[in-house]
């Protein structure tokens, strides 16, 4: 892997046929991240040839995402860059310092603030940005924040409701496993489905029969 600056010429040579991989983080991300650090400012050193266990897992996710047509949303796309943009600044950046580990919790109030919108929009895709804003955090502090208060990261969270959800519809006879899944959140029955089964144990049709 590699740590390049956008838009500026470099060469590289290949022992073997490759195929490669590119993926552009915007600035602001970068910026949101040092709100977790105590670093001024950003300035990301040049690096290739890199052996990062952590990137390379996060760049796994990324091309997993991609070729099931980003099927999870741009919910949890904002949590992958979130965490990339912080292993960078806390690894990579020039004067690299140790960020702080211990950001505490949520009040309840700003918990219940985020969850209401969670709910409100368990249909639609939901930015992390907007959830972040909504409790006056970056996107990183309010990640690590909420996990603390909940136990779960904003994604496991939101996908835990949305199948609470589609349980409930599933209750009504008449619904089909497609507009279930649609209703809930889901980009289609497969990925409901996948979800339903991971955090339930269980098929969507199994549950189905069981009621």
């Amino acid at each position: 892997m590699s740590i390049c600056e956008f838009n500026q010429p470099r060469h590289l040579e290949m022992r073997n046929p490759t195929r490669v991989a590119i993926v552009l983080l915007q600035n602001e991300i970068l910026e949101q991240a040092l709100h977790d650090s105590r670093q001024p400012r950003i300035e990301l050193q040049e690096r290739h040839g890199l052996q990062d266990q952590t990137m390379r897992r996060l760049m796994e996710i990324l091309l997993y995402e991609k070729r099931q047509g980003f099927q999870s949303g741009a919910f949890f796309l904002d949590g992958i860059a979130a965490a990339l943009a912080s292993h960078l600044i806390r690894w990579y950046s020039a004067d690299a310092s140790v960020m702080t580990n211990s950001v505490g919790g949520m009040t309840p109030s700003t918990l219940r603030r985020c969850i209401a919108l969670m709910e409100a929009r368990l249909e639609g895709d939901l930015g992390l940005v907007e959830l972040a804003s909504e409790a006056g955090l970056s996107t990183s502090h309010f990640i690590r924040s909420f996990r603390e208060s909940t136990g779960k990261t904003p994604y496991q969270f939101l996908l835990d409701r949305r199948v609470q959800r589609a349980q409930t519809l599933m209750r009504d006879p008449r619904a089909s496993l497609t507009e279930v899944a649609k209703s809930s959140g889901f980009a289609n029955q497969h990925h409901m489905a996948r979800i339903f089964r991971c955090v339930t144990g269980m098929t969507p049709s199994a549950y189905r029969r069981s009621l």
